[in-house]
């Protein structure tokens, strides 16, 4: 094997490298280093791409900026409603890279997110970070729960995912890997539904449960 060619040296300062494109930092000091994007202007990589959904990456975290029914109705039929499973104030993990779709003459990009079988049209949202402050008072969305936690697919369970937030699951899904985005562990349904709802609010079986008698032993002196 030959020796190893230094390419400035071959072909001057024109040859081509990724790092061509990076970003100069410092640039007139004595400590100049190169990155993908300028972080003086850009806390992360995925407020970078914001306005470039095709770059999405999996593990960006995600919000949703809101869509009006107009919208809704008329985007293609590929995409989920998001109205159905988001909030303004949430922040949702992507499970795979953003995809680029083809449909009825127009190029779309879709998102998946944990915790849903959706596909999710990215015009939606946005990899920025959140830099205004948004009031959202709590909802009460799953308005009959029922005594068992509700399914993934289910419409109670899309209905619990925005309630809360998306934090009812745990934001580690892989939709390549298939596995992933099951409920948090740390997730208690029974006790979020007594500290969220007041004893009015209450459904019967969980009424019923609190107000069982207790069989617990009182300990002898």
């Amino acid at each position: 094997m030959g020796e190893a060619i230094d390419p400035s040296a071959a072909y001057g300062g024109n040859w081509f490298h990724f790092k061509n494109c990076w970003v100069v930092i410092n640039e007139h000091t004595d400590s100049p280093f190169t990155a993908p994007f300028d972080i003086t202007k850009y806390e992360e990589y995925s407020e970078y791409r914001a306005n470039q959904p095709e770059q999405w990456l999996y593990g960006f975290r995600l919000r949703f900026l809101g869509a009006s029914e107009e919208d809704v109705k008329n985007q293609p039929n590929i995409f989920s409603d998001p109205n159905e499973a988001f909030t303004r104030s949430g922040s949702y993990r992507m499970t795979q890279n953003a995809k680029v779709y083809y449909y009825e003459g127009k190029h779309y990009v879709g998102v998946r997110v944990s915790g849903l079988d959706g596909l999710y049209n990215s015009s939606f949202f946005t990899s920025a970070s959140l830099k205004e402050s948004i009031d959202t008072p709590f909802e009460i969305i799953l308005k009959d729960p029922s005594a068992n936690i509700p399914k993934r697919g289910t419409p109670e369970y899309l209905q619990l995912y925005k309630e809360t937030g998306g934090a009812c699951i745990d934001h580690n899904e892989d939709a390549d890997q298939g596995k992933g985005g099951d409920y948090a562990p740390e997730f208690d349904y029974v006790e979020y539904l007594r500290v969220t709802r007041t004893p009015e609010q209450y459904p019967k079986w969980l009424t019923d449960l609190l107000n069982k008698p207790s069989t617990a032993k009182p300990k002898k002196k």
